[in-house]
């Protein structure tokens, strides 16, 4: 999914057989942080139940986070591969278009439901897309802020507060705030935006989760950023995290 919006609906009639193979991901154990997707659970596609799932554990058909990411590397490698073959004498700026829509939507569909987890599997989806910075600008590729092009950890954050922007919003049904408490305020914080605190957890999985992760890059943000709505919000916060790179 990747910037494109979390909420998928089964419906009623749907273009698909009645029972399909289905990735599903599994929002209630969240807390516990295992990153995990069914590998070939079947769903009927006669209901029209929402999809907002995202996260199970304790069931033998699982993938873990780093054979996802194998799967999604491999796929954007091919697609790359692909636009690298056909856009040979072609502008940076169409390579760059091509890019944009055949190659990162791969590397972050699902995002934030869906996540790297580890810095290794974030390390190796980089590496498609500086072989792609590389494939639209050549050898000497520009800064990336004139690229136009986040940095993959950079992406990563981006997607985790637009999710979470959202659910502050009302414009989701995932109660990102479950496990999140509001802190103590402390000298220099304002009042009308205390500082979130994570929930407490025992082990690298729940540091990985993303009621975990968002917390700190929440907090980060200036108050302008977190009174917005929610339509304002992705042009802000990119405006932000560029000023701050």
């Amino acid at each position: 999914m990747g910037d494109m919006n979390l909420d998928i609906y089964w419906n009623a009639e749907p273009p698909l057989p009645k029972s399909t193979t289905a990735e599903r991901f599994i929002d209630s154990f969240d807390s516990l942080g295992f990153a995990k997707l069914i590998k070939s659970a079947t769903r009927s596609t006669n209901t029209s139940e929402k999809i907002i799932d995202l996260f199970l554990c304790d069931t033998p058909n699982l993938v873990s986070a780093t054979e996802v990411t194998d799967i999604v590397r491999a796929k954007a490698a091919r697609n790359l591969g692909f636009a690298a073959r056909n856009l040979r004498g072609c502008t940076p700026r169409v390579k760059r278009v091509a890019y944009l829509t055949l190659v990162r939507p791969v590397m972050t569909f699902g995002l934030p439901a869906w996540h790297p987890t580890t810095q290794d599997n974030v390390n190796r989806l980089e590496r498609v897309q500086k072989r792609a910075v590389h494939f639209i600008y050549g050898r000497n590729p520009p800064p990336a802020n004139e690229q136009k092009i986040m940095p993959f950890p950079m992406l990563l954050r981006y997607n985790d507060l637009i999710f979470f922007k959202k659910c502050e919003c009302g414009e989701t049904d995932f109660n990102a705030r479950a496990r999140i408490i509001e802190g103590r305020v402390l000298r220099g914080d304002s009042g009308q935006h205390p500082r979130l605190q994570p929930p407490p957890t025992r082990s690298v999985f729940g540091q990985r989760a993303f009621s975990f992760r968002v917390v700190k890059p929440w907090n980060d943000l200036p108050p302008a950023l977190k009174d917005c709505n929610a339509a304002q919000f992705p042009a802000l916060l990119k405006q932000h995290m560029w000023q701050e790179f």
